[in-house]
C-alpha cells in the first residue's frame, strides 16, 4: 500500500511522525502524533469535512504534558470557549488539522521533546526557531497585510530587530516576517507577562493547599487578596529576572515571603 504523505510546514509527513502545532494556530503549540491523512478531493476527506486542504488526523494527548502546561492549555481553550473543562475533556485525541499548522518533530531526541513538554514558552521558542530558519517567504502587498493580533507565548518570543520588533507567521503555507514598532507591544506585553506569571502561581497555590503548606490560609483567600497578590507577583518577578529562579522555587519563596511579611504586619 502506498504510504499516503501530506507537505507541512518543513517538510512531508505521514501516519506515525511527531508534530508540533504552529503558534499562530487555535490549537497552538501541542506536541502530537499524526494518525492518518485523508488527502484533498477523497472519499474519505470529503465525508468528515469541506476543508479546502487535506486532513491530517493528530493526536495531542499522546504525550504526557508537564501540571504547568496542562493548566496553560485548559486555560487557553477556558478563555477560547467559556468552558472550563480538563485536558482530556477537550477531545484533544483526534484533531483535524491543516498540513500548514504543523511542524514535523520526528527526530528530535527526548531529552528535547520533554522540554517542549514543559511548557507553551518553551514550546513557542522551538517553533519561532524553526519558523525564523525557513528561506520559504513570500512578500505580501499592503492591501493583504493581516491584522496582527499577538497570540499566546509570543510576546516572550519576540525576535528584536532594529527598527521594531518581529514576528514570524505562516500564511499559505509560506514564512512571513513582519515588523511592528515597540511602542505598540509595551502594555500587551506587560498584561501577557502577568497573565504568566499569575498562571504560574495559580499552580503553586493549588499544589499548597493540597499539602497542606498554607498554614491557616486558603488559596481562595489569597488570590481574592489584591495587595497580597501584587506582592507575590512582584517578588516572583523579581526572582525569575533578576535572580534567575526556576519558576516553581521561585512562586513558593514569593508566597511564603509575602505570608511572611502579612503575619508580621498584622503582628505589629
Amino acid at each position: 500500500m502506498k504510504t499516503i504523505t501530506t507537505k507541512c510546514v518543513n517538510g512531508d509527513i505521514q501516519a506515525g511522525d511527531i508534530v508540533i502545532s504552529t503558534p499562530d494556530d487555535d490549537f497552538d503549540c501541542l506536541i502530537g502524533r499524526v494518525m492518518k491523512i485523508n488527502l484533498l478531493g477523497t472519499p474519505e476527506h470529503d465525508e468528515e469535512t469541506a476543508n479546502e486542504t487535506d486532513d491530517v488526523h493528530v493526536n495531542f494527548l499522546e504525550f504526557e504534558y508537564s501540571k504547568k502546561r496542562t493548566a496553560e492549555i485548559e486555560e487557553d481553550f477556558c478563555s477560547s470557549y467559556g468552558v472550563k473543562q480538563s485536558l482530556e475533556e477537550y477531545a484533544l485525541d483526534d484533531v483535524i488539522m491543516a498540513p500548514c499548522c504543523l511542524i514535523r518533530i520526528t527526530d528530535i531526541d527526548e531529552p528535547s521533546l520533554d522540554w517542549l513538554l514543559q511548557s507553551g514558552y518553551n514550546a513557542a521558542c522551538y517553533c519561532y526557531g524553526i519558523l525564523s530558519s525557513l528561506t520559504d517567504q513570500i512578500e505580501l502587498e499592503p492591501q493583504q497585510a493581516p491584522t496582527i493580533g499577538l497570540i499566546p507565548n509570543e510576546m516572550e518570543c519576540l525576535n528584536h530587530a532594529d527598527s521594531g520588533f518581529k514576528i514570524t507567521r505562516i500564511i499559505h503555507g509560506k514564512k512571513v516576517d513582519i515588523e511592528l514598532a515597540s511602542q505598540e507591544l509595551s502594555a500587551a506585553f506587560y498584561y501577557q507577562e502577568r497573565k504568566y506569571y499569575t498562571s504560574d502561581i495559580e499552580i503553586v497555590l493549588e499544589e499548597m493547599e493540597t499539602d497542606g503548606k498554607l498554614q491557616g490560609h486558603t488559596a481562595e483567600s489569597i488570590r481574592s487578596n489584591d495587595v497580597l497578590m501584587e506582592k507575590i507577583l512582584s517578588k516572583y518577578e523579581k526572582n525569575r529576572d533578576d535572580h534567575q529562579m526556576e519558576w516553581h522555587y521561585a512562586a513558593l519563596e514569593a508566597i511564603g515571603d509575602a505570608l511572611s511579611g502579612m503575619e508580621h504586619d498584622n503582628v505589629s
